[in-house]
């Protein structure tokens, strides 16, 4: 699967943090579920889509975004992190929804569960799993140092759940990843946890110049799950928080979650971007 090619043009135009309608919860903080979605476009109109959120309502808010940049919204590949609902729903409830699903074309669909997880992941990998039929598109089953590459802009697995057999949580199945080029480098991080961000420190402990990103989603939310040694080889100065309005509260306040690598990045950032508090372009430098 290494060096594998979608046939698409894309040389990145557009990069966006979309906030799933779960994230602007504000009720009273339960560890609520705060979902995620990302959106890179290419010069040639397609997308790439990341997650998407958990509610019945984020298909079709995830559509009329996308027709903000496109009549017709083709979706080159879309990349579900981990088997979580506030992860995988989005793209569930799509492919429920006969009218929406008219309105967007899904070429391929990207993402790695293992049947061991089905029962404790509510049978939403089962569901997954007839997803490329109902689509009717490519399936592609990443492994650990696999590279997907589109045109000038590739997506870089560092780590699927297969590299490590100690998970006691199934957001540790998240897939770690980049995508970028050259100029423009995004590390998406999922829901994983501090151990397996050190692992991958490790297995690349002679190619740590490969993680360098400009942009970092902070795991789990931003709560908990963060690595001052990822995080220090990344070395982004802009950074990503897919968090509710519940959970941007609790984030500030609690010291709970003010003192660990997540807080010190966050802090330590040029640029932040809170999902609870609105859909929103990240600045990427011009490729003109």
């Amino acid at each position: 699967m290494k060096g594998m090619l979608i046939t698409a043009t894309f040389n990145m135009k557009k990069f966006i943090q979309y906030r799933p309608k779960v994230a602007e919860y504000d009720g009273e903080w339960q560890w609520k579920s705060s979902g995620m979605g990302y959106i890179f476009q290419a010069n040639n109109g397609h997308f790439v889509i990341i997650d998407g959120g958990m509610d019945k309502e984020d298909p079709e808010r995830i559509i009329n975004l996308l027709k903000e940049y496109s009549d017709d919204p083709v979706v080159d590949l879309w990349i579900v992190t981990h088997p979580h609902k506030d992860h995988c729903n989005a793209l569930i409830f799509l492919s429920q929804n006969e009218d929406l699903k008219k309105q967007i074309t899904i070429n391929a669909l990207c993402y790695n569960n293992p049947e061991s997880f089905e029962e404790r992941c509510d049978n939403d990998i089962k569901i997954m799993d007839k997803l490329p039929e109902v689509f009717g598109c490519k399936y592609y089953k990443p492994q650990s140092d696999d590279v997907i590459q589109v045109d000038d802009i590739k997506i870089h697995f560092y780590f699927v759940w297969s590299d490590i057999y100690i998970m006691g949580d199934s957001n540790d199945l998240s897939m770690i990843f980049d995508v970028g080029n050259d100029d423009f480098k995004v590390m998406i991080t999922g829901d994983t946890a501090e151990y397996i961000l050190d692992h991958i420190c490790n297995k690349f402990a002679d190619r740590l110049h490969e993680l360098k990103s400009d942009v970092v989603q902070l795991p789990h939310h931003g709560l908990d799950g963060g690595s001052d040694r990822f995080f220090a080889a990344v070395g982004a100065d802009t950074v990503l928080v897919p968090i509710s309005m519940a959970g941007y509260r609790v984030m500030i306040a609690d010291p709970e979650f003010g003192d660990g690598a997540n807080a010190r990045t966050r802090v330590g950032a040029k640029k932040v971007y809170y999902s609870s508090l609105g859909t929103c372009e990240i600045e990427i430098p011009s490729n003109e």
